[in-house]
């Protein structure tokens, strides 16, 4: 075995959807156009529910998905993909992230490296439902947007006041919240063009913007009335590999959160699968891609030089895994 440096890059896409399920050509383009591959996409505004379910949008399994519904009254609500060669972790927002569009996840390149993504949404307006939105939000940054790592924090934030060039303070009390936030806590905004009429809208911060090496305003997505925006991360970490330089995913069951898991997949609305999938393949892929998701999700893995393998990994390994999780957790 050698060690080295090892050299990584995100290829990121963010989005304002204005309703990802009604636009899943569209959707499905961004996610599959081999001429792009996005490593995550981030999409706000997605406009889902609980009736729209994770293998509708990614029916090809490549991503994990992380979404935040909006549970009461129309729109809002974030959906961030996330490919699956990374291995990637949920962190816990436990209640109070109930009423805020907000998701957050850690993708791990090493033991000693971890890059940190939070999406959220903030619906425009001045009120005092608005006022309470974004206490609640900062009060969610507060706790996920300080730790020492490096931290991306995507968003659409409906703030088109604050000039974020001059790293100005603004004068309303809601602007004032997140420019004194961001400032505070060394947060650099990376959009530098305007993403719909002559406002910027949509941002990317970064408490490490060295590691931003490229982004880019594209045309909007679809009907949207936003431009889109494509940035890429860099990282580097050091690993070790096999002198082939390939390496495989190991799956490090006796340290998977199989309670959790359990609560994820009961979750699932089961019957979504027969209404959106109408042959036998179809129908056992999607539930081999909400399965993997799961696994992804709570079991921690590492990667090994590849080795010759005495037999291809298939269904059996699929019922091994669910065998295990009913044995620990009943049934599912």
């Amino acid at each position: 075995m050698r060690g080295g440096l090892v050299k990584a890059e995100l290829k990121c896409f963010l989005a304002n959807a204005r309703s990802l399920k009604n636009k899943l050509p569209d959707l499905y383009h961004v996610l599959y156009d081999e001429s792009t591959v996005y490593d995550c996409l981030f999409f706000t505004e997605s406009w889902l529910n609980n009736y729209v379910p994770d293998s509708l949008l990614d029916p090809r399994g490549h991503y994990i998905v992380f979404r935040s519904d909006r549970l009461r009254g129309n729109g809002g609500g974030v959906c961030a993909f996330v490919s699956k060669k990374f291995r990637c972790l949920p962190v816990d927002l436990s209640s109070s992230a109930a009423d805020i569009d907000l998701v957050c996840f850690d993708i791990v390149f090493s033991s000693a490296l971890k890059y940190r993504f939070i999406l959220f949404y903030r619906p425009p307006g001045t009120d005092d439902v608005s006022r309470h939105t974004a206490s609640l939000l900062c009060n969610a940054l507060e706790r996920l947007a300080t730790a020492d790592i490096p931290t991306f924090i995507v968003t659409d934030l409906n703030c088109p006041n604050i000039d974020w060039l001059l790293q100005s303070r603004a004068t309303s009390e809601i602007d004032a919240i997140f420019a004194d936030f961001m400032i505070d806590n060394g947060y650099v905004q990376c959009v530098k063009e305007a993403t719909r009429g002559s406002n910027i809208l949509d941002l990317v911060f970064c408490n490490e913007p060295i590691l931003m090496s490229c982004i880019e305003v594209l045309p909007q997505f679809s009907s949207s009335d936003h431009n889109s925006i494509e940035f890429v991360v860099s990282c580097e970490s050091t690993d070790w590999s096999g002198d082939s330089g390939e390496t495989r995913k190991r799956y490090l069951w006796s340290q998977g959160d199989y309670e959790s898991m359990a609560t994820y997949l009961c979750q699932v609305r089961w019957s979504d699968l027969l209404t959106t999938n109408f042959t036998a393949n179809d129908l056992w892929s999607a539930f081999c891609s909400v399965i993997n998701n799961a696994i992804d999700m709570f079991v921690p893995c590492s990667f090994v030089p590849t080795q010759p393998r005495l037999r291809k990994p298939g269904t059996l390994d699929m019922f091994v895994t669910l065998s295990t999780v009913s044995a620990l957790h009943g049934s599912i």
